[in-house]
């Protein structure tokens, strides 16, 4: 009994001294997983570092290359924000369309013909920018004195996004196809738009011809070219820097054709359904030609190795 009773306290001190010995070892160990946690924190933290490190220097690389308004030179994002710039330019011809009975003239004239302003500042209303075609004085040519502070103007719906150059007072990219008004020997060109005829208003209904409207277009709005871009940018308001169906008859960025653009390996082209389609640099240049026609009937496969 006694034997016993003296080593209770030996058994007792041994049991706290091995308990103290494992919360020691559960604390260290405890610890343990808590700086492995840290690191491997801290390693995950720094892999994401670096992969935001990486994208930043790829957007970086991207932003370097850009050029224009809103982003890169042949960019896949370029050619699509291109193509809905040709939209909304397309709903703005068929609002117009809509409004004033007749298509917007290529350019108005003055008393003696000559060309006051381009269907670029007429569309104005239609594309939101009514308060500049405000600001305009149509009754004054396109590079008047009072005019001329509008040249610089940058109006996003008219120039490429991939265009690289957009040097002040020339970054306009799209044209129209150009008709011509007949001459004395009842010849004409057959493009869509053609200068107001007789000094007339362009809001005048009555002063138009039966071929100033999209009825009068043989193939179909569907089948029809309105808008190019072009590879030399011009001033937006210059009304004397359109397209002819001799010059579409030329291919797409040829060296001594004006139809071209910044994107790899085609352009944007709008069609008078206000739809667009990017054409190949190989198109046929006689296709491309019956394509702008608007009184040919020659029907023309967009998919014979024209448009991807």
């Amino acid at each position: 009994m006694k034997t016993a009773f003296k080593s209770f306290p030996q058994t007792v001190v041994g049991v706290l001294v091995l308990g103290l010995f494992c919360v020691a070892i559960a604390s260290f160990n405890g610890c343990s997983r808590e700086e492995s946690s840290v690191e491997s924190n801290e390693s995950k933290r720094k892999s994401t570092d670096d992969g935001e490190s990486k994208r930043k220097a790829t957007d970086d690389d991207e932003d370097a290359n850009r050029g224009g308004f809103f982003g890169g030179g042949g960019s896949a994002r370029g050619k699509m924000h291109c193509a809905n710039n040709l939209k909304i330019i397309g709903i703005g011809v068929h609002n117009f369309h809509a409004v004033y009975k007749g298509l917007p003239p290529l350019y108005i004239c003055d008393e003696d013909g000559k060309p006051l302003h381009s269907w670029r500042v007429l569309l104005l209303p239609f594309i939101e920018q009514q308060k500049l075609y405000d600001s305009i004085r149509l009754d004054e040519p396109w590079d008047s004195e009072y005019n001329k502070q509008f040249h610089n103007r940058v109006v996003p719906e008219y120039s490429c996004p991939d265009n690289r150059s957009c040097k002040p007072g020339k970054d306009c990219t799209y044209a129209f196809i150009a008709g011509t008004v007949p001459g004395k020997d009842g010849s004409s060109s057959n493009g869509p738009f053609r200068p107001a005829i007789n000094n007339s208003s362009p809001y005048d209904p009555g002063a138009w011809e039966p071929r100033d409207h999209m009825a009068w277009w043989r193939d179909g709005a569907s089948n029809q070219i309105i808008v190019v871009e072009v590879k030399e940018p011009f001033c937006w308001m210059d009304p004397t820097v359109d397209v002819t169906l001799d010059e579409i008859s030329l291919g797409i960025n040829k060296p001594n054709g004006r139809v071209g653009g910044f994107h790899s390996g085609g352009v944007n082209v709008l069609f008078g359904d206000g739809s667009t389609t990017f054409l190949r640099n190989s198109a046929d240049p006689e296709k491309l030609r019956a394509l702008a026609d608007v009184q040919d009937g020659i029907p023309v496969s967009l998919y014979d190795g024209m448009c991807y």
